[in-house]
């Protein structure tokens, strides 16, 4: 979801790319003077736009609020923002529409149009355009540093050959052990997305087969801790082709 690169479109206010709210989830034993926090639940985040569009003349300003309209619909789905700021640093966060508006009155002319705009973003943490990508070594200790503001998900490929693959993030004391011999060329790909928890293998020929069945029983599919997260990689029969790739966002509360 992208509107046109010209000079047509001024952005005159936002909000809402700030701090994320949050509450805080209690609980209370008998007797107990006062109370234990056990929980901090984020809430979704709420970003407002105003801009301006002008052209011209009439027709020229209808046919660029048509390719507004175009482009904010909600029919589309889940789309992504993407903020830049003044140093040229830049994030996104993934939204829905929520509400799009162009008022009349003062807010139209011959040749402008304001154009006010809501996002519903659920979850509330802004990322990195690109994400960081590392390849592992084997029967070591590597250090991967998460630099956002939270814990994050992460995706990891492990390419053959290899039997009983496993990944170890020794700060957290979870493992993604792989109950498999993979051979030459083939792939093991797992997400850890909240929601979206995978495990795909992929044949020598790159054929994609769902096989959450190769999970080992006594996995954890988890996340990177927010700063360091010390992971290690393990697994029978390896050579030199055999690979283990993390691919990770950091997550900011707000910029």
């Amino acid at each position: 979801m992208s509107l046109p690169e010209t000079n047509k479109f001024i952005l005159n206010e936002w909000s809402g790319f700030a701090n994320t709210a949050h509450s805080l989830k209690e609980t209370k034993a008998p007797n107990q003077i006062g109370t234990t926090v056990i929980n901090r639940i984020f809430q979704s985040r709420v970003i407002d736009l105003q801009f301006r569009i002008t052209d011209r003349d009439v027709q020229s300003l209808f046919n660029l609020r048509r390719e507004v309209i175009s482009k904010l619909n909600p029919v589309l789905k889940q789309g992504k923002l993407i903020w830049q700021q003044n140093d040229g640093t830049t994030f996104q966060i993934n939204v829905e529409l929520e509400n799009v508006q162009m008022p009349g009155g003062d807010a139209r002319g011959r040749n402008f149009q304001a154009v006010q705009v809501s996002f519903l973003a659920s979850d509330p943490r802004w990322f990195d355009i690109e994400a960081t990508e590392i390849n592992l070594p084997i029967d070591s200790n590597y250090s991967v540093v998460n630099s956002g503001d939270t814990k994050t998900f992460c995706e990891i490929e492990i390419l053959g050959p290899i039997v009983n693959p496993r990944i170890m993030n020794m700060t957290s004391g979870n493992e993604i052990k792989i109950n498999k011999e993979l051979l030459a060329g083939e792939k093991v790909k797992i997400s850890t997305e909240f929601g979206n928890k995978n495990i795909s293998f992929i044949n020598e020929l790159g054929q994609n087969r769902r096989a959450m069945n190769i999970l080992d029983l006594d996995s954890n599919l988890f996340y990177l801790e927010r700063g360091d997260n010390s992971l290690r990689c393990e697994g029978a029969n390896t050579t030199a082709e055999t690979d283990f790739k993390i691919k990770f966002y950091n997550r900011y509360l707000g910029v």
